[in-house]
Formats: structure tokens, C-alpha cells, sequence
């Protein structure tokens, strides 16, 4: 039997769902976690950030607690791992300078990807998380021992979104842990189609829920490129599955995806390059993503 329509939200294909279908409060959730990432390092490890506490409310007072932090060469910060009773999360910061990084097409080379042969992925987004792999893995290896029944959820907005990806398949192929849920907010395509195939294949393998939440017509979805400079880029895809605001009126309005295609053309990726927006990138379920966000809204 089909799952129920989304309240607030249209479906498609929704007879194709395998898991249990994206709820809107649930991605607020994640997002704020996600965005938490952007304050000062010091105010993200003691929970004390404005998203910090949006995210507390949101989860309904439990109040989470930050375990690790993660810090690429041992130096930038660039994520953390906090728990609450029955929850480990999973946060990778984004970047404010993403987009400069993916225009410039001398970064944008496809590397090979380990334990997939045909399977390519980003060179720059597979450098990032080899930076991170070791402390990560090792970060939530001890978060699930503590805590074996919680719901062990990765999020990340923008380059963010890229390695909560990369990390979802490092944890379940070499350390066989699998996530409940991926979520992501405005992340660029990681790899070429048979990474997102091989990406997709596995979540079903490991039963994790992955959404990909695009607000409107934010363009660093739409990066690298899916077709354009194909030959000497080589071609890159999205993992399903899409959540699409595409509500300038309503923040809750949204489209859930085709669930075998993260490429559906009646989601974002069939808007024309002409009506892509920067602006877009940093406002998500009506809420500020990047720096703004850690800014307390004036009285």
C-alpha cells in the first residue's frame, strides 16, 4: 500500500517509497543542527548558539550535548558530534566560499572512489573527508557503544551536505554502521551517476532514509555541472532523494522527489540556469543557513 500524502507536501512516486516519508518538522530539526556548524567553535561546543537552541526546542527540550568536535588537519573546524538520550547527531559545516570553489573549474575533477569501480566522486569533496574519516569514525564508533538503540542521524548544509554523504558510505562499508537518516540542505552533486547509484544501492542495503532538501532555485545543487563540460569534468549526479521548497509564499510547501532518480526533471533540476539563485542557498525552511544564522534576530 502507498504511504499517506505528506501534510503540507505533495509526493511523487510515492508508491516507489521504501522508508518512512520526509516530515517537515523533522528536517527543521536537522537544519538547525546543521547550521550550528557555522557559529564560533567555542559556542558550538557548549551548546550555546542561537541554532543551538532552536535545535534543543525542536527536539523537544532534551538538550543536546557535544561530544567531539572535528578539525581538518587538526585546525579548521569543521563539524561535531553531539548525542541526546536515544540520539547521536552527526553536523559537517558548511562553507561560505563554496560556490567560488565550484566555479573554478580547475578543482572540479572527478576522483576514483574506493569500492565501486566505475564510481567517481569530487576530488576536493573526497580530500575533505579523508581529513575528517579517523576522527569521525572513531567519534560515533564510541557515541553508538554509549548509546547502541539510538537513531544515529548525519546532516550538512551546502559543502556540508557533501561530506554527510561521503560519510554515510565510509560508516556503513568500512565501519558497518548504518544511519538512520541522512539529511542534507542545499549540498552540491558529489560524484558522477554511478556514485549516486552506488550511494542509493546502499542506503537501501542499510535501510536509512536520505533526504536532499533544495530551497527554490539555490544553485549549489546545481554544481558541478550535471551535463555542461561533461567531457572534460567528467559528468556528475545526484542521489535521490529530492525534497524541493519551491514555495517563495509558504516555508513548508514542498515536493518530495522521484525516489529512483536524483536528477527528477519535475523538481529543481528542471529549472533553467537563468533563474538560479545565490540568494537562495542561504535561506532554508525559513530559516537563515550559513553565518546568519548564528545571528540573534533584532528585538
Amino acid at each position: 500500500m502507498a504511504p499517506p500524502a505528506l501534510a503540507g507536501g505533495a509526493m511523487r512516486n510515492a508508491s516507489l517509497l521504501a522508508y518512512p516519508p520526509y516530515v517537515h518538522e523533522e528536517g527543521l530539526k536537522y537544519l538547525f543542527i546543521a547550521v550550528a556548524g557555522y557559529c564560533a567553535p567555542p559556542a558550538v561546543a557548549a551548546w550555546d548558539c542561537v541554532p543551538c537552541a532552536k535545535a534543543d526546542r525542536a527536539i523537544g527540550g532534551r538538550g543536546l550535548s557535544v561530544r567531539a568536535v572535528f578539525r581538518a588537519g587538526g585546525v579548521e573546524f569543521r563539524g561535531f558530534l553531539a548525542t541526546a538520550p536515544g540520539l547521536i547527531v552527526v553536523s559537517f559545516r558548511g562553507s561560505e566560499t563554496l560556490l567560488d570553489y565550484l566555479l573554478d573549474i580547475n578543482v572540479q575533477r572527478a576522483a576514483p572512489y574506493p569500492g565501486c569501480d566505475d564510481c567517481r566522486a569530487h576530488s576536493g569533496f573526497l580530500d575533505a573527508w579523508r581529513a575528517l574519516n579517523a576522527s569521525v569514525g572513531s567519534a560515533v564508533l564510541a557515541a553508538v557503544a554509549d548509546d547502541p538503540g539510538a537513531n544515529l542521524i548525519l546532516t550538512g548544509h551546502s559543502l556540508g551536505g557533501a561530506l554527510a554523504l561521503l560519510a554515510a558510505l565510509d560508516l556503513h562499508l568500512v565501519r558497518r554502521i548504518a544511519p538512520t537518516a541522512v539529511y542534507t540542505f542545499g549540498a552540491p552533486r558529489v560524484g558522477n551517476p554511478a556514485l549516486a547509484r552506488f550511494y542509493a544501492a546502499r542506503a537501501a542495503a542499510g535501510q536509512w532514509a536520505s533526504w536532499r532538501v533544495v530551497h527554490r532555485h539555490d544553485v549549489v545543487p546545481h554544481l558541478p555541472p550535471h551535463d555542461l563540460l561533461a567531457f572534460w569534468l567528467g559528468r556528475f549526479a545526484h542521489a535521490p532523494r529530492e525534497v524541493w521548497y519551491d514555495s517563495s509564499a509558504d516555508p513548508h510547501g514542498h515536493t518530495t522527489c522521484a525516489q529512483d532518480d536524483g536528477e527528477d526533471p519535475g523538481c529543481s533540476r528542471g529549472l533553467p540556469f537563468w533563474r538560479l539563485s545565490v540568494k537562495d542557498h542561504y535561506r532554508y525552511l525559513g530559516e537563515a543557513a550559513g553565518d546568519a544564522a548564528c545571528v540573534a534576530a533584532a528585538a
